[in-house]
């Protein structure tokens, strides 16, 4: 979020909804900053006046489920699908790199347990969620862990 800020300075403002219990809960590396510079670069950056990013994680019927959006330009039905079936193309074919490499990373880390969509409406933005499955992250300086 940062590094967008300094890129594009007050076009858009970043918000994060989490619930606190969710806290200690862990999500794989690099699977948030793709998402957030996509959402700049794809949709705020095309806006005169910018726009926001929302970033709101929850929890549903055991899975944590992360959805980024953004108020920015979105995309015609026709470009949605062919980012969507960029998302299993090689890196050679697909132009949606940041994507790809999140959906790859979900697909390797859970397989078919995991959850992932793209919804946009040209002029409105487009938002990815993805779901996983819960996984409480074991905090090393947590007292109750005899192995920190």
């Amino acid at each position: 979020g940062e590094i967008q800020k300094i890129r594009f300075g007050d076009r858009f403002t970043l918000q994060v909804d989490f619930p606190e219990e969710l806290q200690f809960y862990s999500i794989p590396n690099l699977l948030l900053q793709p998402l957030v510079e996509n959402a700049c670069k794809h949709g705020i950056q095309k806006m005169e006046k910018g726009g926001q990013v929302r970033i709101a994680i929850s929890r549903s019927e055991g899975n944590i489920r992360v959805q980024v959006a953004d108020s920015g330009s979105g995309m015609s039905a026709q470009r949605l699908m062919q980012v969507e079936a960029g998302l299993t193309q090689s890196a050679a074919q697909s132009s949606c790199i940041g994507l790809r490499n999140v959906y790859t990373r979900l697909r390797l880390y859970y397989g078919a347990d995991m959850e992932f969509k793209i919804e946009s409406e040209l002029g409105k933005g487009t938002s990815v969620t993805f779901g996983i499955p819960e996984k409480r992250e074991e905090r090393q300086n947590d007292p109750g862990n005899d192995c920190g």
